[in-house]
């Protein structure tokens, strides 16, 4: 059952929206009879009725939005709820009409860019609501237990159940795991867990690197004012290099970066703090073309990025790179220390001329099991405590590997839990941290269709008002006079050439 939100009295820059809607319902129901489609205006009913429906649509996150609409001479203020709802018997899911709550009055662009974008949206609201259960994501690595607590808080990662795992639990449960997660940014990877993600590759299981190449922090500079940046060793380089990836032990500065505080007045008897771009935190843009990374709301902040290097071998295996700095990069080897100091003379952009960098690329292809000839007696005692055996067939790797791990992982202070994207240093949140994680997810789980429905692209021509009152009276007569003129003349011409051909 489809249930329609947005119905009343909706303003004129809706009505576009709403018959794209009826349409492409009805036709979803043309095809199939199993479906039903409800219009529901929530401020219809008793009194009672509208206050305990509003007071469930709030329990599932779903809020209304002012809106001015003109009837005649008459200007109203009503509350509009741009959803629809998806639902069985087993489960319901919301999906939100708009790309942005923040849509202002007159702005067909940003309600267009939302149109396109509800196709892609709507399927993926009615995938989660036939799935019997959600897809199982098996996180591991140092942080492991504060990103899967922090994802299964996240709504916007609800169509995904995010468990704290080890090697037992993924060669236990092979059956059942979806995806993997490997987040490297402060333990090195163990063999046990490489042995069982190598296992579960070979199983089919898609994998996600998140790796910190470096060990800086914002947090390691404040502490002492500078921090000797050096290369880290996960134990898991071996096996990407033999996919064919090469995370390179350095760092980029990107002239496209976040905010950080800095004292511009130091010594100053009245020091003053100024928000400063941070080069070594590189703000990137969703790629054209790029098939897990399009559709981006905003910019996504990375932290500490390093470049990925894509190698020619082994050919079995296709190599894309999904997510690339700004042009204007430049790159620092390691090891290096590091302090504020740079930062109090503007940047050269001449020295900004490396290009873009890869920060993230997508591997798919067959390779030689990495544990071949290399498993030891502890590896065999725990694949046969799992009633499993090492496959020596070649696996079909689909995987993705991002050199940075703090821009997927959530933080937590004295003050509380701060979600996935939220930038400390600038108070902001960058929301395309999160939709890039469930973008990556949706792609190695359910593969790309969906988000080949979302990179659709249109333009459109907005009437310029100003300039249309200045010419109102000229397309007037142009629309309504012109073609009564034409039709004269033509009367005209045409008694004209009758009276001449008959006058003799």
């Amino acid at each position: 059952v489809i249930t329609v939100l947005l119905e009343g009295n909706i303003p004129a820059s809706f009505r576009n929206y709403k018959s794209y809607l009826e349409y492409y319902l009805s036709e979803l129901r043309r095809y199939n009879r199993n479906v039903e489609v409800i219009y529901k205006n929530p401020s219809e009913g008793s009194q009672e009725e509208q206050e305990g429906f509003k007071k469930f649509l709030a329990s599932r996150g779903v809020s209304p939005i002012s809106r001015q609409v003109s009837t005649g001479d008459e200007v109203s203020k009503n509350l509009l709820y741009p959803y629809i709802s998806i639902h069985n018997d087993r489960s319901i899911v919301f999906v939100n009409l708009l790309e942005s709550q923040s849509i202002e009055r007159g702005e067909e662009e940003k309600l267009l860019e939302s149109q396109l974008a509800f196709e892609s949206k709507f399927l993926r609201a009615l995938k989660q609501v036939y799935r019997s259960e959600l897809p199982f994501v098996h996180i591991v690595g140092g942080s492991a237990n504060l990103i899967s607590e922090g994802y299964n808080r996240d709504e916007s990662l609800s169509a995904f159940k995010f468990i704290n795992s080890n090697p037992d639990v993924i060669l236990s449960s092979l059956d059942s795991v979806d995806a993997i997660v490997s987040v490297l940014n402060k333990e090195a990877l163990t063999r046990e867990e490489l042995l069982a993600i190598d296992v579960a590759v070979a199983a089919g299981v898609p994998v996600i690197w998140m790796i910190d190449k470096s060990n800086m922090t914002v947090d390691s500079l404040r502490a002492t004012g500078s921090h000797l940046a050096a290369s880290q060793d996960y134990q898991a380089e071996d096996y990407l290099f033999r996919c064919g990836v090469r995370i390179q032990p350095e760092l980029i500065m990107d002239l496209s970066s976040s905010l950080i505080p800095q004292v511009v007045n130091d010594g100053s008897s009245t020091p003053q703090t100024k928000m400063l771009n941070y080069p070594f935190h590189p703000l990137i843009l969703s790629g054209k073309g790029s098939r897990p990374s399009t559709r981006l709301s905003g910019p996504l902040a990375m932290y500490f990025a390093s470049p990925i290097e894509l190698l020619e071998y082994p050919r079995s295996v296709i190599k894309e790179s999904i997510l690339t700095t700004s042009p204007y990069t430049k790159t620092i080897k390691l090891p290096r220390m590091l302090d504020f100091g740079f930062m109090q003379v503007a940047p050269r952009p001449e020295e900004y001329q490396q290009g873009p960098l890869s920060v993230a690329v997508q591997i798919e292809g067959r390779v030689k099991p990495y544990f071949t000839n290399r498993l030891s007696s502890d590896d065999i005692s725990l694949l046969k405590k799992h009633q499993l055996t090492y496959s020596l067939d070649s696996q079909y790797i689909k995987q993705i590997v991002i050199s940075d791990a703090d821009f997927a992982t959530p933080s937590r202070d004295a003050r509380g839990f701060f979600p996935t994207g939220y930038n400390a240093s600038e108070r902001q949140m960058y929301y395309a941290n999160t939709q890039l994680i469930a973008q990556l997810l949706e792609s190695v789980i359910d593969g790309d269709d969906l988000l080949k429905i979302a990179q659709k692209t249109t333009t459109l021509t907005v009437l310029d008002e100003q300039k249309f009152k200045v010419t109102e009276t000229f397309y007037y007569l142009i629309l309504l006079v012109l073609p009564l003129v034409v039709l004269l003349l033509s009367y005209f011409m045409y008694h004209l050439v009758r009276r001449r051909k008959y006058a003799a």
